[in-house]
């Protein structure tokens, strides 16, 4: 065997190893990191990404760490201590996190409606580390994503009113994420917003649609 044989014997052993780590790292990076979860929900810094998700009754949803130290509680407000009252209480116990991901756990979501749930650890909660996730069945889906959603006045001092075309369960939001009030499946809201804090606030359809409004 010559000496260019053997060079290009050493290249193909080369670039066949290489393609082999390749093809490998691509396989582990396409698992799923909560492998009995249907949908992932990502946590890192001090957020939960999507901070909003609507998914079927029956769906196992598992959250992902990747980075910091964080929990799923889905109890009571970290921020005021009240209870969430969700349709049912869940929550994950803390673990820390890195950049390839750490399965929280999982859990399934039997019951419908609309369940809040925020990052006990420290003042995460307080950050905006707070989100919401929908459990709605099949036939519901349909007439939530054909809902619309008109708020006036905009922005608004003293009395704000929110009309609906279908009926829904609402949630408003301040900018860091505190959940302000909420009320159960309605076509029209009013609210007196005259005491409240100037600023953005979000409203939050039952299919986890958002809408803004100001109080100046």
């Amino acid at each position: 065997m010559n000496h260019i044989t053997v060079l290009l014997s050493s290249k193909i052993n080369f670039v066949f190893a290489a393609l082999v780590l390749l093809l490998s790292s691509s396989m582990s990076f396409s698992q799923d990191i909560c492998p009995d979860a249907d949908v992932e929900v990502a946590t890192q810094s001090f957020s939960y990404s999507p901070e909003a998700l609507t998914v079927d009754a029956g769906t196992a949803v598992g959250w992902v760490n990747f980075g910091g130290t964080h929990d799923v509680n889905g109890i009571a407000s970290s921020i005021t201590g009240a209870a969430y009252n969700n349709p049912e209480a869940f929550s994950l116990g803390t673990m820390s996190g890195n950049a390839s991901g750490v399965c929280l756990g999982t859990f399934t979501f039997t019951v419908p409606g609309v369940y809040t749930y925020d990052c006990s650890i420290g003042s995460h909660a307080e950050n905006g580390m707070v989100a919401t996730l929908t459990v709605t069945s099949t036939s519901i889906v349909d007439e939530l994503e054909d809902l619309s959603v008109l708020i006036f006045p905009n922005p608004v001092s003293s009395t704000l009113t929110i009309n609906l075309n279908n009926q829904s369960t609402l949630q408003v939001f301040d900018a860091v994420g505190k959940l302000v009030e909420e009320t159960g499946a309605v076509s029209t809201w009013v609210l007196n917003v005259s005491n409240w804090e100037k600023g953005l606030y979000t409203v939050q359809t039952q299919a986890g649609k958002t809408h803004k409004f100001i109080v100046e």
